[in-house]
């Protein structure tokens, strides 16, 4: 009899135990397996189950393995007529949510999806990109709410944003096809084609990293924000942007809102300005061709170049610093409105071809009382404007060549408001080489950043003898 009881209680135990299993299902499409995960065979017919090579996938603990031998801790395949996932991803009316950190593999196709990253602000979750064809009908493709945010693209992958969100009352965020409220890294050697209807192309509102990749986007704004800052050191980046191609927008922190470029091959096509940053911009790399209906390169404090290809046309200025404009190395081709601007711009060695409807060189007031300088202590720089009220080298306030050697054809090769030194280098003037600087005075105050702001400008040199009474010009 106690055999008997003891028998009964076993198998009372098993069964369950077995409802118990059976009931531990996520909300999703599809059947339910023994972690607790949606396959990602469900709601596939026997045929396609076989075909599949999803099917190999084996679950261990919280990690997916699969058939080649990969970990992840989640995969998501979209579908059209079925989303499956494993391991740690939860699915509701195609949205994937991740909620946890580690690796995840996201594959298949989708018409009308989205992948959501809601994890603890500092943990970091990784998306592995294969062969992904994913559209949102309502808001980003690729939301990071909570999280640092890495994306690695494998094989092929499209990622498209609907024209309009539904946002919450009072806000305007996420804003972008691929948005991350915490650090955005983005790498790999796949590719990745990013369509922004709505806005914004790739945003972080913390760092934005672009590691690696080929990248393409098309957006109705900036093409790629980083808030707080934006590094580019590889990859192949083709951007078309309705604003701004390259952008770090942080103005409230000086420590913040930079842009650097250490490599990769980036071409920029761009309604406002090709690369724009509240602070310094530092370009040590890489290939970047730029055209742009504003500004190629604009900040509001200074830029520094020490290598790299750059080949700019734009609609207003070339290079364009409210401070500082430092040169140390680089091939530089620009053609403009005027070449290079800034309050204080010194050439210390690399290339420099310049082809320019106004000033060429220009050095002039900014906000700050700094009297202006252009200083050239080497490099090979050959400087083209077109005829009429333009200048080649054009400062409100001194003009100093130490070294270097200049090429100039212009109708007025100068023009300062201080002191104009000759002490080295070689210097031609439409096939003559020259002696000493003698300033023209054809262009004026400079271009939009022009202007004395009420300042006098330092006495010697002939562009102050020249002048008339008052200060002003004859």
């Amino acid at each position: 009899m106690k055999n008997n009881k003891l028998l009964i209680c076993i198998i009372s135990t098993v069964i369950l135990l077995s409802v118990l299993i059976s009931g531990c299902s996520l909300t999703g499409t599809g059947n339910a397996d023994s972690t607790g995960s949606v396959s990602l065979d469900a709601g596939k017919s026997e045929t396609q189950q076989s075909s599949s090579s999803s099917a190999e996938n084996t679950v261990s603990g919280t990690s997916v393995i699969t058939e080649s031998g990969s970990e992840y801790n989640g995969i998501v395949e979209f579908s059209d007529s079925s989303t499956g996932i494993k391991g740690s991803v939860t699915i509701s009316d195609n949205i994937a949510t991740i909620s946890s950190a580690g690796t995840y593999l996201i594959t298949g196709s989708i018409g009308s999806g989205q992948i959501i990253v809601d994890a603890d602000k500092d943990n970091s979750v990784t998306l592995v990109l294969q062969d992904l064809t994913l559209t949102s009908t309502d808001g980003p493709a690729i939301w990071a709410k909570s999280g640092e945010l890495t994306i690695i693209s494998t094989g092929e992958n499209t990622l498209t944003d609907s024209l309009t969100y539904t946002l919450e009352d009072g806000t305007d965020e996420p804003n972008a096809c691929i948005y991350s409220k915490d650090d955005l890294t983005i790498s790999g050697t796949g590719s990745l084609t990013v369509n922004a209807n709505y806005y914004i192309g790739i945003e972080s509102k913390d760092d934005l990293i672009i590691d690696n990749g080929n990248i393409t986007v098309s957006s109705a704004d900036d093409a790629l924000r980083g808030h707080d800052s934006l590094t580019v050191s590889g990859g192949t980046l083709d951007l078309k942007a309705g604003a701004d191609g390259l952008k770090a927008n942080n103005d409230s922190d000086t420590e913040k809102g930079y842009i650097t470029i250490l490599g990769g091959n980036i071409t920029i096509v761009s309604s406002d300005d090709g690369i724009d940053a509240a602070n310094d911009i530092t370009i040590s790399g890489g290939s970047i061709s730029i055209t742009s209906d504003d500004d190629a390169v604009h900040t509001d404090t200074s830029v520094y170049i020490s290598g790299g290809d750059i080949s700019v046309e734009c609609g207003d200025d070339a290079i364009h610093a409210e401070a500082d404009l430092t040169i140390t190395g680089g091939t530089l081709d620009l053609t403009g409105h005027e070449g290079l601007e800034g309050c204080t711009i010194q050439i210390a060695d690399g290339t420099v071809t310049v082809y320019a409807t106004d000033d060429a060189i220009n050095a002039t007031y900014s906000n700050g009382n700094t009297v202006p300088n252009i200083v050239i202590d080497g490099g090979e720089i050959s400087v083209t404007v077109a005829a009429g009220d333009t200048d080649a080298l054009d400062s409100n306030g001194n003009l100093i060549i130490n070294g270097g050697t200049i090429n100039i054809s212009a109708q007025s090769p100068f023009d300062f408001d201080g002191q104009g030194q000759l002490n080295g280098g070689t210097v031609y003037v439409n096939g003559t080489q020259i002696t000493s600087l003698t300033s023209q005075m054809m262009g004026g105050m400079g271009g939009p950043m022009g202007g004395m702001n009420g300042q006098q400008m330092p006495q010697g040199g002939e562009g102050w003898q020249n002048r008339g009474p008052g200060g002003s010009r004859p």
